[in-house]
């Protein structure tokens, strides 16, 4: 069974939070001075969530697909 550390949780529930600052319109330059990171360090993170994000919808739309294949056999 995988149990993260403590910091990998942190910097998971840091990172939501910076992605939900962002989108309540804060600017980069704003977050990293609420988090204690540079504006680039910030950019960084918010662009690793995206692919995620992106890469998850992908995902998801695969699984969608095999489910309906699935259901109509």
């Amino acid at each position: 069974v995988y149990v993260p550390s403590k910091k990998t949780v942190y910097k998971y529930l840091r990172d939501a939070e910076i992605v939900k600052s962002r989108d309540n319109g804060m600017t980069s330059k704003q977050i990293g001075e609420l988090f204690n990171l540079n504006r680039r360090r910030v950019d960084q993170i918010l662009k690793k969530k995206r692919e995620e994000a992106k890469n998850k919808d992908k995902r998801d739309s695969s699984i969608e697909i095999i489910l309906l294949i699935n259901e109509d056999e």
